[in-house]
């Protein structure tokens, strides 16, 4: 199983991830991990995709419920793509305000 380049593209795309940021390991890494949940292995990984988790409740009155895997992993993922393209338009701009005249 190979994840194509257009693939990636697309994802970040959706994520409006400029140019520049888009050769950044952890980026990438995250938009992979999305793509692999599209196009699973198979087998164990596949399953698991494809299975719930049981997760406690959002408060301690709450009662315990069931997530997809698929979908907690996705929200995750997606989580860590924003969130690592805050950090790096943090650090453009960081890098931007000390070479400013």
């Amino acid at each position: 199983m190979s994840i194509q380049d257009t693939t990636i593209t697309a994802i970040l795309d959706r994520h409006h991830a400029p140019e520049e940021f888009r050769h950044d390991p952890e980026l990438n890494a995250a938009a992979y991990a999305l793509a692999f949940l599209d196009e699973p292995a198979g087998g164990a990984e596949e399953r698991f995709y494809n299975s719930d988790t049981t997760l406690p409740g959002d408060t301690p009155d709450a009662p315990p419920y069931q997530a997809g895997n698929r979908g907690l992993l996705t929200e995750i993922y997606r989580s860590r793509i924003s969130l690592r393209l805050e950090e790096l338009y943090d650090a453009d701009l960081e890098t931007w305000d000390a070479t400013a005249p």
